[in-house]
């Protein structure tokens, strides 16, 4: 029965709007059940091809995140059986409530990030449908009508209180321990490319949570590193010591917290730190190595140094090293176990790429002819195709090698190296990277970390460091080619690299400096578009991610006892995804539990139990035997001859892997180091 409202002398036009809304959604719900009452029968048969193509439509731009272009078209008829997905999962998570409008506006404005005089005109067109909704962005998204800044020498500095931020990831994600562990990561962003303006923010991570996205717990921003150091770290220092000693409430649930690492570049580590940077004489964070300065180059030669400790750091007995007190040591943390060093910064971006430079440009001992440079772009360039969608970028040219990613080269040194630089380079130069590249495909392995331990890769490196004299000159021996010696001593402590590397934060960093859209109070534009995300941002249901197969298809192949078993085209687990051969060329070979090389081509599912029909490939050479075999240590073979068709259960993976043609016959299989299940 409508709503009997009160009689007024005058009903405003927005008021007028609510009460036929309200009265034509109620006459709506009742006609619809009357309907689902009377005609359910009718409502299942009368399911038309539109919208089982809308259903595809949204599920292929949820997919559209992992770059895969090669989807089955959706304009086929609804009755060939290419339905969107089916999820498999015995563990789903309870369906979310659905949003209402606002809250879908909400989502979409801070996640697309939206200008605001966008979204306001948005609202006013909706306004009139809508009379609920308002009718500007900052009421829409809460946006803050002030702002408290801290001055500092060089510029503002605006803190985030750290119990909130944490509270705030604990609404929104699982932590499944009583003990909250932190990591920090302070580092320096240029904000444009025509002024020094620059970011400096202090991030935080759960490293516990189920979800390790980065979060930002103070910001700084002004025309160069912030000083004084003190002031800076002031507020945060003040907040962690607290959430240490006193820990953390959450509702009912009481949280331990402890500092897991401070992860920095260089430059970075060193300010905070208050020592020596990367070019000074006693630079070296984990040893006692004196530098000695060659062809305007201070060079660590040595890795034999006696090692730093906290003990030794806190003392300040080495006072070539120190610059000051640093006012991280009033948190009672290792200064020198505690800060690791990143992979990404000095082995990538550092050794890896001054091993590139160096063939492309260096001493003639070591330089390239430009023949073998196009030669060498070339392997690179016909190898775009093969790359699994788990690598974020698809192999480039050597000519762009200045625009080159820190990811590039990680691709480069774990995966492409060896092989497209076989015959490219001296024999003596292949060797002493496969030095280089065997100790950090076994540091980057969460498996090969465990089963064979740190020490072999520390021999690596070790001889890696030595060996680089000799090949490239002393000169060669600079800060970042030194301290990769000490890289198996953290993962030792924390585990595999990634664990402690900074790709993570980096990540975050290019998302904070999108948020910038104008050179007006560049602070001021973060901190509201950092407060409105933290309103807006999505609930999490479940640490669980759903595994799901995708496009439905009768194509076959399938051998005579799986006839009756559901066939699709792809599959979408916790650590990767498998496609069909006939599907994506880059993402249909697996490695087995047995270590045997699958080419998949078809998926299979019947009670919830998933089936691999494939081919196996049954002959296996070594890619290379120097340092060790790397068909024995990490399955990294040369394969050809594919046998007929079999069956393998989903639980006989092991991980995903990358293969490419080598030959014409002749193909070369490297598992992927994250996806080991």
């Amino acid at each position: 029965m409508p709503k009997k409202y009160k009689l007024k002398p005058f009903v405003g036009k927005r008021q007028i709007n609510r009460r036929v809304k309200a009265a034509l959604d109620q006459l709506q719900a009742s006609r619809l059940l009357n309907v689902q009452s009377n005609n359910a029968d009718n409502i299942v048969e009368s399911a038309s091809c539109s919208s089982a193509e809308s259903m595809f439509v949204l599920d292929n731009s949820r997919l559209s995140q992992y770059g895969d272009s090669n989807s089955p078209n959706s304009s086929e008829n609804c009755l060939s059986d290419n339905v969107p997905y089916v999820s498999y999962s015995a563990n789903q998570p309870t369906a979310a409530p659905l949003k209402s409008l606002t809250e879908k506006l909400q989502i979409w404005a801070a996640s697309e990030n939206v200008p605001h005089s966008s979204v306001t005109s948005l609202l006013h067109i909706l306004h009139v449908y809508h009379p609920e909704l308002p009718l500007d962005c900052r009421s829409l998204l809460k946006t803050p009508r002030s702002v408290k800044t801290k001055d500092l020498d060089n510029g503002k500095y605006i803190h985030f209180n750290m119990k909130e931020c944490i509270s705030n990831h604990l609404s929104k994600h699982q932590v499944n321990s009583s003990k909250i562990s932190l990591s920090f990561n302070i580092d320096g962003l240029p904000i444009f490319h025509s002024t020094s303006q620059q970011f400096w923010p202090i991030l935080c991570m759960i490293k516990n949570s189920c979800n390790q996205k980065p979060f930002v717990v103070g910001l700084f921003c002004g025309v160069s590193k912030p000083s004084p150091l003190e002031t800076f770290l002031e507020s945060f220092i003040h907040d962690l010591k607290d959430l240490l000693l006193n820990g953390l409430m959450h509702h009912t649930q009481f949280y331990d917290i402890e500092v897991h690492s401070f992860i920095c570049d260089a430059p970075a580590r060193a300010y905070i730190k208050r020592v020596k940077g990367h070019g000074g004489y006693s630079s070296c964070d984990r040893c006692t190595e004196y530098g000695t300065l060659v062809n305007k180059r201070v060079v660590l030669r040595h890795t034999n140094a006696s090692k730093r400790t906290d003990t030794s750091f806190f003392n300040q007995e080495d006072e070539e090293h120190h610059l000051g007190v640093s006012p991280l040591t009033s948190l009672g943390i290792g200064m020198v176990s505690q800060f690791p060093l990143d992979y990404m910064h000095a082995a990538c971006l550092g050794v890896m790429r001054k091993l590139l430079n160096s063939w492309v440009s260096g001493s003639l001992r070591v330089r390239l002819q430009s023949r073998l440079v196009n030669n060498l772009s070339q392997k690179l360039l016909s190898l775009q195709e093969f790359v699994p969608i788990e690598i974020n970028r698809k192999p480039r040219s050597i000519k762009e090698l200045a625009h080159w990613k820190a990811t590039e080269y990680r691709t480069f040194l774990l995966y492409l190296g060896p092989v497209v630089l076989k015959d490219i380079v001296k024999v003596s130069v292949y060797e002493h990277f496969l030095l280089f590249h065997c100790s950090l495909v076994i540091l980057c392995s969460p498996i090969l970390c465990q089963q064979l331990g740190t020490n072999l890769a520390k021999q690596f490196l070790e001889t890696f460091t030595s060996h680089s004299e000799k090949l490239y000159g002393l000169e060669f021996l600079s800060y970042n080619v030194h301290i990769v010696s000490h890289l198996s001593d953290d993962a030792n402590r924390y585990g595999h690299l990634d664990n402690i590397s900074a790709f993570g934060y980096e990540n975050f960093l290019g998302q904070l400096k999108r948020l910038i859209r104008s050179s007006n109070n560049p602070l001021t534009q973060a901190y509201n578009r950092i407060i409105e995300s933290n309103f807006v941002e999505d609930h999490e249901v479940s640490c669980k991610t759903i595994s799901r197969l995708l496009y439905n298809h009768k194509l076959g192949p399938v051998l005579p006892a799986y006839k009756d078993f559901e066939q699709f085209k792809k599959f979408e687990g916790e650590k990767f995804i498998l496609s069909v051969y006939q599907y994506s060329h880059a993402n249909c070979y697996c490695l087995t539990n047995t270590n045997e090389v699958i080419q998949v081509h078809n998926l299979l599912n019947k009670k919830n139990e998933i089936f691999i029909i494939g081919k196996m490939f049954t002959k296996y050479d070594a890619a290379y035997t120097y340092p060790v075999d790397s068909k024995k240590f990490f399955h990294i073979s040369f394969v050809h001859s594919l046998s007929e068709l079999k069956v393998w259960n989903l639980t006989d993976i092991k991980s995903k892997c990358f293969v490419f043609p080598y030959t014409q016959h002749i193909f070369v299989c490297l598992p992927l180091l994250h996806t080991t299940v």
